[in-house]
């Protein structure tokens, strides 16, 4: 098949939504399959792809943020599959109306809403029901990473009945022998002049403002109440709120004790996995729907904090593999870290369990399989339809 994957961030800019759609289509690649990613033409834009794939990046209009308008969009043409993911405002629209005029059944993958806060929330309710139901009621298939997310997503609202019945859960996931416990991390352990029996905190995440909701601030505030506990903080991303977190740990009293180590490339990034001790993932808000980073350090074989939010709390299994707490309570994720820190031995044997579940259930190899299904079935779907549109049986 020749596929084309509509995608509104992409390398080198980190974000879940891009990182879903670059190992999709990898692995699609892997099968067989002819992929191009379609997407924005960032500022900056020297990135090394992988060679399975065709990266075209179109120019904008208009930028703000991460809102883009790429009238190219709607000149995709020749490829019997298209597959939009989402949130891509005005992309969306634009990539229905070529997936019409060609006659490419249209895929959806739905990863999250989005949300200003304020009057914009009553335009953007609005934008949903004229312009995201619409495109999701006749796309030929739509896609989510989890359920529990979505029947709490603004899209779910904007659905029929009919189709809500229809969307298929497909996980994202994690390649394990990319992201494994082989070793211990002692080359970022060494950079940041740690010690190998120090406890080592991770976070990994946008720390741009489309990233406020993961929580940045949270995390500092609990490390700050740990003051008598050993403990240090690798923040690993990068964005317009890196510095303000940075102040943030100088107001706090533990910037001795907290790394901002910026954007890290995918090479390294096992690396900071395999140096920590576990990983918090401090999100606030629906936005955060799954958290590939929690599938990451599991790989690895770490231990993990997250928010007890919907999609999230279908990842980590609470008292087993992590901890979830309240979203936004500082004093439930200051006691969970505490925990950890004081018990290395017990948090090892939790990361050695979520080890042992990304390997059977979050592999990016079976769910490209999964994914490639659902390709055949939508094409079998249309064939037949054709048929009985032109009076011929199948």
């Amino acid at each position: 098949m020749n596929i084309a994957q509509v995608v509104a961030t992409f390398l080198p800019y980190h974000g879940g939504t891009g990182n879903v759609c670059l190992h999709n289509s990898v692995e699609l690649s892997r099968l067989g399959h002819d992929v191009t990613v379609f997407t924005s033409r960032y500022p900056k834009t020297d990135c090394q792809y992988p060679n399975e794939i065709s990266v075209e990046r179109l120019d904008c209009v208009v930028r703000k943020g991460n809102f883009f308008f790429i009238p190219r969009l709607a000149t995709i043409r020749g490829f019997d599959i298209v597959h939009l993911h989402l949130p891509f405002f005005s992309g969306d629209f634009l990539t229905f109306c070529a997936s019409k005029l060609t006659m490419s059944p249209l895929v959806i993958t739905y990863h999250q809403d989005v949300r200003f806060g304020g009057p914009l929330d009553s335009l953007l309710r609005g934008y949903y029901r004229l312009v995201v139901g619409t495109i999701l009621e006749r796309a030929s298939s739509v896609i989510t990473p989890t359920f529990d997310a979505f029947r709490d997503s603004t899209a779910f609202g904007v659905m029929s009945k009919e189709k809500r019945e229809d969307v298929i859960e497909i996980p994202n996931g994690v390649d394990p022998e990319e992201y494994n416990p082989r070793a211990k991390g002692e080359r970022v352990r060494k950079e940041f002049g740690l010690q190998s029996d120090e406890t080592v905190v991770l976070f990994v995440g946008g720390l741009d403002a489309a990233h406020y909701f993961k929580g940045v601030d949270k995390l500092l505030q609990a490390l700050a109440k740990l003051t008598d506990e050993d403990w240090k903080l690798i923040v690993v991303g990068e964005g317009d709120m890196k510095e303000s977190y940075r102040r943030l740990s100088q107001e706090l009293g533990i910037s001795e004790r907290s790394f901002f180590a910026g954007s890290v490339s995918g090479e390294l990034l096992p690396e900071y996995y395999r140096a920590c001790d576990f990983l918090v993932l401090p999100s606030v808000s629906e936005q955060e729907i799954f958290g590939l980073v929690l599938l990451e350090a599991m790989a690895s074989g770490k231990a993990v904090v997250a928010s007890d939010l919907p999609g999230v709390r279908t990842v980590v299994h609470d008292g087993v593999d992590g901890f979830l707490v309240p979203p936004g309570d500082v004093l439930s994720l200051q006691g969970r870290i505490r925990w950890l820190v004081r018990n290395r031995d017990l948090g090892r044997e939790m990361g050695k369990k979520g080890r042992r579940k990304v390997e059977t259930k979050y592999n990016w190899r079976d769910i490209g399989k999964s994914i490639e299904s659902i390709y055949l079935d939508v094409l079998e779907d249309g064939k037949r339809c054709k048929q009985e549109h032109t009076g011929h049986t199948p």
